[in-house]
């Protein structure tokens, strides 16, 4: 009915903190074993299920940048708690690694002149 969903907005409005949605590009790490998995979430979620079965709430995201050298960039929200995490461009198939800059609590893409 109306009222539940009326209920449930003004819920989510009194307690922001409880549980963020997040919808777009995102990079989850599974809390439960660990792997990585980048899509792009057409609905709002705030909880991700991996193919080994763990539920991961969404909380804490950060944004990672994601510049491939085929020129596209994609910017993601991620849960990632690792130095350097790394997704497969979705226009190339390429490998982007980016690394976690503490200062700005963001990921930034590893250039390849500074990996040489």
């Amino acid at each position: 009915s109306n009222d539940m969903k009326h209920d449930w907005a003004y819920a989510y409005i009194q307690e922001p903190d409880a549980t963020k949605v997040y919808k777009g590009f995102l990079l989850i790490k599974c809390q439960h074993c660990g792997k990585m998995k980048g899509f792009c979430a057409k609905k709002p979620m705030s909880s991700y299920i991996c193919d080994c079965g763990g539920e991961t709430q969404l909380n804490r995201m950060q944004e990672a940048d994601a510049d491939c050298e085929c020129g596209k960039r994609w910017i993601y929200k991620t849960n990632a708690d690792d130095a350097i995490i790394e997704v497969n461009c979705i226009a190339c198939g390429n490998p982007i690694d980016m690394s976690y800059n503490p200062r700005r609590h963001i990921y930034k893409t590893i250039q390849e002149s500074r990996r040489r």
